[in-house]
């Protein structure tokens, strides 16, 4: 009786771990979704900017990306936001990008209004 017990209990719990475990995604899956989101954004930057001298940084927290850095003019601050925005999984992407004044070599920096789309 007691082994029938112990037994039952035993199942219990197993099923009842597995649901929880099946109910909300673990944070390494999270951690690890965040981690393809950033590296297909910054792939799909770097190729529709068609250059590898790229000053953009991505961060991607619960599915959410910040786009942060320099670019050299609206252009490609739109292109960037696009390659993140068309990744898959994201929720939501936050602009922090900054565009450079004259150039690549400008040294007057005017910020962008944190733009969340």
């Amino acid at each position: 009786m007691r082994v029938q017990s112990v037994r039952a209990t035993t199942i219990g719990l197993t099923m009842a771990l597995s649901l929880m475990a099946c109910a909300a995604p673990s944070e390494d899956s999270r951690f690890a979704s965040d981690a393809r989101i950033t590296s297909e954004v910054q792939a799909a930057v770097i190729r529709r900017l068609n250059t590898d001298a790229v000053n953009i940084d991505v961060e991607t927290r619960d599915s959410v990306v910040t786009l942060s850095g320099f670019v050299d003019g609206e252009r490609e601050r739109q292109i960037a936001l696009d390659a993140a925005f068309k990744a898959a999984g994201v929720k939501k992407v936050i602009d922090r990008l900054s565009i450079k004044r004259g150039g690549a070599d400008a040294k007057e920096l005017r910020p962008v209004e944190d733009d969340v789309f």
